[in-house]
């Protein structure tokens, strides 16, 4: 079997050609047959125990991306997870007012179910609290926040407010470029607002930056945070720069937003379950 890389390359379909007809399933594969390798230190990633249990590199601490509801496993205490989801008629007024698709064309489609898997929320104890936890799915989410999206996180902040819950949102997604729809500017301010009302109401609000988080996804959930943390390796950049300040001094890594005061806290993977519960439980008491 000719060697392979691990890499993220679920934005690049292969193509009918590319595949042999006789290749074997990934569920056929014994471990022995592949061929996994880090491409930050091409380290042998099949017997890597770090890997395996985190998608982490063991030995260069090189963190891959992970779907939302893996990385809620690694985050929560295990059963303990209550997913908070939106009401499907609300979806479907939301997405009639945006103008962009009719609203009995969306329930033919698939989008609603996409938007659940994007956003995942819920309650779930994380180091023994109770919290309301919030996990984007770079991979779904995109660029920016949809309305849907938004309307899901914002459903969440109130359920943290209304029960006085700590809210923890592991933030990804974002970019320089976007084109929002016409919601999309009503719900950055709703969002804005809700995040307003868990600090007036003493609620913390505490931010997870994971690989890529970028532009409106940083202005829209991390900027309005009580206490942000970032995993090792992840891309950052401003929701907007000065004019006429220099492109190259914006930081664009965890280590110049830490020195630059823009984040708390870099925290490798392995670790968030622990430190995140010490946090809450500090914040609590």
């Amino acid at each position: 079997m000719p060697d392979t890389e691990f890499r993220d390359r679920s934005n690049q379909p292969a193509q009918a050609d590319e595949i042999p007809p006789d290749a074997p399933l990934v569920d056929d594969l014994l471990p022995e047959d592949l061929n996994l390798t880090c491409p930050s230190c091409e380290a042998d990633l099949v017997a890597d125990e770090m890997f395996a249990s985190h998608r982490v590199c063991g030995s260069c601490h090189r963190h891959f991306s992970i779907p939302a509801r893996e990385r809620l496993a690694l985050l929560i205490d295990p059963d303990t997870f209550e997913e908070i989801t939106l009401d499907r008629s609300t979806m479907v007024a939301s997405s009639d007012v945006s103008g962009q698709r009719p609203a009995g064309r969306l329930t033919d489609h698939r989008e609603l179910a996409v938007i659940e898997d994007a956003v995942v929320a819920g309650t779930a104890r994380i180091g023994g609290t109770e919290t309301v936890v919030v996990v984007l799915d770079d991979h779904l989410v995109g660029t920016m926040l949809g309305a849907l999206m938004a309307e899901k996180i914002v459903l969440a902040f109130e359920h943290g407010l209304a029960w006085r819950l700590p809210v923890v949102v592991t933030c990804a997604g974002g970019g320089l470029r976007a084109t929002p729809g016409p919601l999309a500017p009503v719900q950055a301010i709703r969002l804005a607002a809700s995040a307003a009302q868990l600090r007036l109401a003493g609620v913390p609000l505490v931010s997870i930056l994971t690989h890529p988080t970028e532009g409106a996804i940083y202005a829209a959930i991390p900027a309005h945070s009580d206490v942000i943390m970032a995993e090792p390796g992840v891309r950052l950049a401003r929701p907007a720069r000065a004019r006429g300040e220099d492109r190259a001094a914006s930081w664009s890594n965890e280590e110049d937003a830490l020195n630059s005061g823009w984040i708390d806290a870099v925290v490798d993977r392995a670790r968030l379950r622990s430190t995140v519960g010490g946090l809450l439980d500090q914040l609590g008491n």
